[in-house]
């Protein structure tokens, strides 16, 4: 019993992917929008309420990051996933930058260009 507990811990922490990772992932958008950087960040962060979502703002630079995790729980504790990164940056027009997680489906980044011009326009 005590075996397959270990298996499935490791099986289960090999899904998780930190947010480092996703650093390093290539930027798959990059996209200026005409609204101010924080109302931007704001809007993405609001649109992602699905999902644990880190809002971190740095006024004093104009920029942000949002931090998009998915959180599973099940019988051996909580796995986050980082999903996706956005950075914004600007004043009254804003660029935004987006990663993911390489195992992610395409299918997303359609999903997050869409987003980005939905808040673009706030």
């Amino acid at each position: 019993m005590h075996r397959l507990a270990a298996v499935l811990v490791l099986l289960v922490a090999g899904c998780a992917t930190p947010l480092e990772d996703v650093r390093k992932e290539p930027v798959r958008i990059t996209m200026t929008v005409p609204a101010a950087w924080d109302r931007t960040g704001t809007c993405l962060a609001a649109a992602y309420n699905d999902y644990e979502t880190v809002y971190l703002p740095v006024a004093s630079e104009q920029r942000a990051e949002i931090i998009v995790n998915q959180v599973t729980t099940g019988l051996l504790g909580s796995v986050k996933r980082t999903m996706f990164l956005f950075e914004v940056q600007g004043g009254s027009v804003t660029t935004v930058t987006w990663r993911r997680d390489q195992h992610l489906h395409i299918s997303f980044e359609t999903q997050a260009r869409e987003r980005i011009e939905r808040c673009g326009k706030v």
